[in-house]
């Protein structure tokens, strides 16, 4: 085997074993970044829609408390109201619309709308939201359009008795939604932490992995090379190290094995030169004498 093909064996094990090691980690830790953006990204829309079904509760009710003083208003003032009630329409609709059908200027996401032939599911809130909107359009707003319109008081005061009623109806089902949305946020949080859980006991397990590869593959075969090392120093030139595989470590250990080898054959050949010189030295010796 070649200078060159040991060299190229060496740097293919060492770069497989540093992937081993470093590509679980870094996949994990790419994965935990995603995650983490990923559910603050679900978690802030989810509280930006909450917040916003929140206040269409009190948007009703300053609505409603608007709708109440308007019949017994004159002039101006009446004008004044009527301006403020339907700009306060607008917003409420607005708000309405964005939570189901999503509104960038809000910051709300909307809910993607069911497949075509879905039944309708009170755990949807897409039909939650759009079973508002029609509540809204077929009652709650003819009948504020009514009381704005009504020429007589009497006319608007019986328009705004069945109003109230139905806002009453409405305000609890909203509530309903509110409590819907913090349900789905809350299992996505749960579903987070579970995940959360799992990386974490993969990334333990990694570790441990790699603590074990890194003691078969690196710290046992060190020390059996350091082993070697040792004996040869002390001139124990019969040790060999084992060889366990091919890899960086096992070159390594057959090349100190050949170095051993190669020691001690040129130490025997020494021995014999030497034992050889002796005779001849003392051939020279008796015939001196």
């Amino acid at each position: 085997m070649t200078k060159e093909t040991i060299s190229r064996q060496v740097k293919k094990s060492l770069i497989l074993k540093q992937l081993a090691l470093t590509i679980p980690l870094n996949a994990l830790f790419v994965a935990l970044l995603v995650l983490g953006f990923y559910t603050m990204f679900i978690l802030k829309g989810d509280a930006t829609g909450i917040n916003y079904a929140s206040q269409l509760r009190s948007r009703t009710h300053e609505l409603a408390l608007q709708i109440t003083e308007y019949p017994a208003l004159q002039g101006g003032a009446r004008d004044g109201a009527r301006s403020t009630i339907l700009g306060l329409m607008d917003e409420f609709e607005k708000i309405l619309y964005g939570l189901r059908d999503g509104n960038k200027a809000l910051g709300l996401k909307g809910f993607k709308m069911p497949q075509k032939g879905a039944s309708f599911s009170y755990n949807d809130p897409f039909w939650q939201f759009d079973r508002h909107i029609n509540d809204y359009n077929q009652r709650m707003k003819p009948l504020i359009l009514h009381v704005l319109e009504s020429p007589t008081q009497e006319e608007a005061r019986e328009s705004l008795k069945v109003y109230s009623k139905n806002v009453s109806a409405f305000v609890v089902d909203s509530d309903r939604t509110v409590h819907l949305l913090q349900s789905l946020s809350e299992k996505k949080i749960s579903r987070f932490k579970n995940t959360e859980f799992i990386l974490l006991g993969l990334f333990l397990g990694i570790l441990g992995g790699s603590f074990f590869l890194s003691t078969v593959f690196i710290q046992r075969p060190f020390l059996d090379v350091l082993k070697g090392t040792t004996a040869f120093s002390h001139g124990d030139l019969n040790y060999r190290i084992p060889v366990r595989r091919r890899d960086e470590m096992g070159i390594l250990a057959s090349s100190f094995n050949d170095m051993a080898a190669a020691l001690k054959s040129k130490v025997a050949e020494v021995q014999t030169t030497r034992d050889l010189l002796n005779e001849v030295l003392g051939g020279i010796g008796c015939l001196v004498r």
